[in-house]
């Protein structure tokens, strides 16, 4: 199984089985960044449940709350200030289940062919 792995400011990681890349690392292993905001309505998922095979995928809760699920069904609640890390081959899915929007800077990172 895959972890996924989410940072809460003051608290450390909640999940482990990950590893910390230094940042020198990550500028010369990634061939391509996407970026973007994605805003999800309460009571609604951003996508099914689904893996991305090319690339990682790192989300940085703007604001609202929700619940992600990933491999094996495993939840987690995040909100505002949370990093959350979906490795390569990882499934995973973010749903808002509050009141207000959930508001996620999304990163995509695809790994260089070294």
């Amino acid at each position: 199984m895959v972890c996924v792995r989410i940072l809460r400011p003051g608290s450390g990681t909640l999940l482990e089985g990950y590893e910390v890349r230094p940042i020198d690392r990550i500028t010369h292993d990634y061939r391509s960044l996407g970026l973007s905001m994605v805003n999800i309505r309460p009571h609604s998922p951003s996508k099914e449940m689904h893996r991305h095979d090319c690339d990682e995928e790192l989300w940085l809760i703007a604001s609202g709350e929700g619940v992600v699920t990933f491999d094996g069904g495993k939840e987690t609640r995040v909100g505002s200030g949370d990093v959350v890390y979906c490795p390569r081959g990882g499934e995973h899915q973010i749903r808002n289940d509050g009141e207000e929007v959930l508001s996620v800077f999304n990163i995509h990172l695809a790994p260089g062919d070294s």
